[in-house]
């Protein structure tokens, strides 16, 4: 409930469409979801923001008319594995 999220084709359910489109997702996801600290009692420790951190985004179209699937860093294995750290890229967070 806590990540935010905006889809450019809106939030209502659509059929299916064969043509192409491009389309976009936004998303704001808490820095404590993802186990980094912003609070007070982490800057008394000495804890500051991280500048970077490593991610992937993926997207499954397994469901769909043609089964498709995406990702935002590549992954080089013979069957992805989109959870492998090996694979994630830098978020810079500056």
């Amino acid at each position: 409930r806590r990540i935010l999220r905006h889809a450019s084709m809106g939030t209502a359910p659509f059929e299916e469409s064969q043509e192409v489109c491009s389309w976009e997702l936004t998303v704001a996801i808490p820095f404590d979801l993802m186990g980094i600290e912003t609070d007070q009692a982490a800057a008394e420790r000495g804890e500051t923001m991280p500048e970077r951190i490593e991610a992937n985004f993926y997207k499954c179209g397994d469901d769909t008319a043609h089964p498709h699937y995406l990702c935002w860093s590549p992954i080089a294995l013979p069957r992805p594995d989109f959870h492998c750290p090996d694979y994630f890229g830098e978020l810079r967070l500056k």
